[in-house]
């Protein structure tokens, strides 16, 4: 955690907060298995319980949240277990037996009182016995973090942990009070338990940990001066590695607006005026009294109360003296900064790169809107190629861009490269903006920079996703409680571009605009409000929303396939077959219009070879056969165009199965065609018509007695999913539908 603010000491703390689930391994019967002869476990027994059963695992005293392992040891020897640099004070036991009523004790720690027990015990192993480990609490208040290592000929860890690779290295020299500090640290072996944190001290403050522990590092706030570190690592046996000490010094360069929290105000003045003063002198002159907008003590003047001097455009004559000491703000529309020199100003720990680019002299300053209006800003002087950003945000590490530049004009239009960048961005009453002005590549030098604040009509531009893809083109960096937006000037031209991701197409902008082109300009007239839609490639189905909503899709209800996450041929998720026993079949089908063309799909079989198959069958036929060990593969076939029907039917044979006994299919690309496929349902009384064909598209419902004479019963457009459902108010028999597209 960082919080910096102006004019105070910047305070930095690393906060740790650990996460416990409900444990698996609470009960003696799903003991967890501990498949290594050398093994570190971590754990909590927070939400765990004692079985009814249960031993008395320490003797005499209580317990509580008893957590179960089971481990076979691979040879005779001595076994040590240790919980060194667990939360708790820890009931350990050791038992042989196969039952919680049955357990013979092999080893335990102390028990003849409830406080600083063992924190680790030894016992003989024999050679493939298996044996319980119970961890558990003597109190009901202390639980926690456990930390268990279980260790062949093991002993306690009495080695220190050692520091290594530290950098910045001693001696450094920082011209920004904030770094991070980075470095390595280990646990040496034999008997090793880890390094738990590493501790570091700035001057004569306390210790704080740092992020990581083997690779770690902390961000840390200088003092101007010296400043003394230390730095300790400390393992889970408590043990304390030598402590590092470095020197660090940090000289501030001569800028005051070198750090984000130092951010000099843009087209402000502030002054304090005394009792009877009628004349208000500012360091800029004025134009016209119609550019400034002054405001006494948070009130602001009518243009018509206040003058400016003829004689000197920097004064302004206030037609009445003021009666009481104030406080005068005045806002000028036009604003050129002070020359300021950035060969010693600093890039920021957490500072973005600004217009791509790494930096590394800004400066900073800021604006707040006192109207809706259109900001330009450029660079009015400078001996560098330029570069700036505009943000919103409020604290250096919270920043979202809202617009940066680095060559405002190309070479194409100046025959040279000027390296002067330019912003231009649509405000918003009360908005506050963040202007970083850097040198790229590092670049510093002079530096001046102007800006102009017109009042203007400006508009909210909301763009919304429907599917899957992304906007890349504009960005919204302005949110409220309806979400986030752009902002835009009247008759600004904004370029609109959206990107489907892999495995969707775009089929068009949908709101106060209805555009197919996913790349189009948009010349602002008014608040808009779009929708930009994205469709998944008709006819691909991997299955990764981890569920299948297409009513072409159909199973066998006694052992259905199902959507499963354990393995795929790509992405997350396939379809996997039902459990079956012998003599029974899992089968999956889908039906629907084709064009001619290519059916695939990736396939994986384990299963008894040649008796237990997968069949993959087209309209009745069977085409395929898979059976044994196949790992994934592609198959493709041809299919016609029309209503066909594809099946995947595993069966087993008579006896015995091999393998996984399954079979997955996944990635299946078929051949759709536009024409929609229907289904009537009957529920509760009522008739129903689903459809499914191509998104955004519309079709015709047409109705007939005899197959031969169709009548025109209702025109439907389906959604993006490319479905409709119409209810048929009125129940006829006899009557047959069709749906063919508009």
């Amino acid at each position: 955690m960082f919080v910096s603010a102006e004019g105070k000491n910047d305070s930095i703390r690393v906060i740790n907060y650990d996460v416990a689930s409900i444990p698996e391994n609470d009960s003696f019967n799903y003991a967890t298995k501990i498949s290594q002869s050398e093994e570190i476990i971590e754990s909590y027994n927070t939400f765990a319980t004692v079985e009814a059963d249960e031993p008395r695992h320490s003797g005499l005293s209580m317990q509580f949240g008893s957590l179960w392992w089971k481990w076979t040891s691979n040879e005779d020897g001595k076994v040590f277990l240790d919980t060194s640099g667990s939360d708790i004070d820890a009931n350990i036991a050791v038992y042989t037996g196969n039952n919680i009523n049955d357990l013979i004790l092999v080893s335990r720690n102390q028990n003849y009182t409830i406080e600083n027990r063992d924190s680790g015990i030894y016992f003989n192993a024999k050679k493939g016995k298996t044996y319980r480990f119970c961890i558990s609490s003597s109190t009901d208040q202390d639980v926690g973090y456990i930390r268990m290592r279980v260790a062949m000929d093991g002993r306690p860890d009495i080695n220190k942990p050692v520091l290594y690779g530290l950098n910045p290295i001693n001696g450094f020299i920082s011209t920004t009070n904030r770094i991070e500090i980075s470095g390595y640290s280990a646990d040496p072996k034999p008997n090793a338990s880890g390094v738990r944190e590493v501790l570091v001290k700035l001057n004569n403050g306390l210790y704080n940990i740092a992020v990581g522990k083997e690779k770690w590092f902390i961000p840390l706030s200088l003092s101007v001066g010296e400043n003394m570190l230390e730095i300790v690592a400390v393992d889970f046996a408590g043990n304390y590695s030598d402590a590092n000490f470095l020197q660090f010094d940090y000289f501030p360069p001569d800028l005051t607006n070198d750090h984000f929290v130092n951010a000099r105000s843009l087209h402000v003045e502030n002054l304090d005026l005394t009792k009877g003063q009628n004349v208000i002198i500012l360091s800029r002159s004025i134009n016209n009294k119609d550019d400034i907008l002054l405001k006494l003590n948070g009130i602001k003047l009518n243009n018509s109360s206040f003058d400016i001097d003829p004689d000197n455009k920097s004064h302004i004559i206030l037609k009445n003296p003021i009666l009481l000491d104030s406080k005068a703000e005045i806002f000028n529309s036009f604003w050129i900064t002070e020359t300021v020199s950035t060969k010693d100003a600093t890039k920021e720990f957490g500072e973005p790169d600004h217009a791509g680019n790494e930096g590394g002299s800004s400066v900073w300053f800021k604006f707040e809107a006192p109207y809706d209006g259109y900001l330009t800003l450029d660079i009015l002087e400078s001996e560098f190629d330029t570069l700036l950003g505009m943000y919103i945000g409020n604290s250096i590490n919270n920043l979202k861009e809202i617009k940066s530049s680095d060559d405002a004009f190309l070479e194409d239009d100046l025959d040279f490269d000027p390296g002067i960048s330019q912003l231009n961005q649509a405000i918003e009453k009360g908005t506050v903006v963040f202007i970083a002005a850097d040198g790229y590549g590092g670049d510093g030098g002079n530096l001046a920079i102007r800006s102009q604040f017109v009042e203007s009509n400006i508009h909210k531009l909301r763009i919304t996703t429907k599917g899957d893809g992304d906007i890349l083109s504009p960005i919204a960096p302005f949110s409220d409680i309806y979400g986030e937006y752009s902002l835009f000037k009247s008759g600004e031209l904004v370029d609109l571009l959206a990107q489907p991701r892999i495995g969707s197409e775009f089929i068009g902008w949908s709101g106060n605009i209805n555009v197919s082109e996913n790349k189009l300009k948009l010349s602002i007239s008014d608040s808009y409000n779009l929708t930009a839609n994205f469709l998944k490639e008709k006819g691909n189905y991997n299955f990764d929303t981890g569920t299948i909503d297409d009513f072409r899709w159909s199973f066998n209800t006694d052992n259905p396939w199902s959507v499963d996450n354990s393995e795929s041929f790509n992405g997350g998720y396939s379809l996997k077959s039902g459990n079956i026993g012998n003599m029974m079949s899992s089968e999956l089908s889908f039906t629907g219009s084709f064009y001619q063309g290519e059916v695939s799909f990736a396939v994986k079989a384990s299963t008894e070879e040649d008796w237990d198959k997968l069949e993959f069958i087209i309209n009745g036929k069977i085409v395929k056969t898979w059976s044994g060990e196949i790992d994934w593969k592609e198959e493709k076939f041809k299919i016609g165009s029309g209503l066909n029907t594809l099946k995947w039917i595993y069966s087993k044979d008579f006896a015995n199965k091999a393998g996984e006994d399954r079979v997955r299919i996944d990635n299946i690309k078929l051949p759709l065609s536009i024409s929609a496929t229907s289904r009537i349902t009957y529920v509760n009384e009522q008739m129903y018509i689903y459809l499914k064909g191509e998104p955004l598209h519309n079709y015709c419902i047409f109705t007939s007695s005899d197959l031969k004479n169709w009548t025109l019963y209702k025109e439907v457009k389906l959604d993006n999913a490319g479905e409709a459902v119409i209810n048929l108010i009125k129940l006829e028999t006899n009557k047959f539908y069709k749906a063919l597209i508009k």
